[in-house]
């Protein structure tokens, strides 16, 4: 019984810290933890509002944000690759913002589907997965693995493609992301 307990009382300390670190706006205000819930249902016109509100506060956390609300609204692809560049230059190295301007740069590089620019988005996400490792965030690492994954499978390698999804499947079932499993598993087809 002590060692189960051991157990889930490890297991809720990992998903906490992973949960509070997927964002860094997380812990910073009541318009942020909004606007990341608008994103989650899709309601990226309200995150948006929230994200310009809180840009004034939060600087280049907001705007990394603000570049991934552009992304998925398929909108300003070169203002999202500029605004995670700069971020990128701009942050401490391996910080979370970093990590997060690299994610946000392979996406956004990811989208053109460009020869060169596929091959620069791969590096870009493998650095924002090397990153979030180092600092011990498990479940945005496995998040960049579900984009690598997504990113290789519309180059149609499929295989790598699928080798992604797996690391990314584990790290979300070791946190307890039901959510994040849903979606890998979605992915995976």
């Amino acid at each position: 019984a002590g060692r189960a307990a051991r157990r889930r009382s490890r297991k809720r300390r990992v998903c906490a810290c992973s949960a509070a670190s997927r964002w860094s706006l997380s812990s910073r205000g009541a318009r942020p933890r909004r606007a990341e819930a608008r994103l989650q249902l899709g309601r990226n016109l309200e995150a948006r509002k929230d994200l310009e509100s809180a840009l004034p506060a939060l600087g280049a956390a907001c705007l990394i944000e603000l570049a991934h609300v552009d992304i998925r609204e398929r909108k300003h692809l070169d203002r999202s690759i500029e605004t995670a560049s700069a971020v990128i230059l701009r942050a401490d190295p391996g910080s979370r913002l970093k990590a997060r301007g690299h994610h946000i740069l392979g996406l956004a590089l990811g989208k053109r589907r460009r020869g060169a620019e596929a091959s620069r988005a791969t590096s870009e996400l493998l650095e924002a997965a090397r990153i979030y490792r180092s600092i011990g965030d498990r479940a945005s690492s496995a998040q960049v693995m579900d984009t690598l994954g997504m990113l290789l499978a519309a180059q149609g390698r499929l295989d790598p493609a699928l080798a992604q999804y797996s690391i990314a499947l584990v790290e979300k079932t070791r946190c307890g992301d039901r959510y994040g499993i849903a979606i890998t598993l979605g992915n995976m087809g």
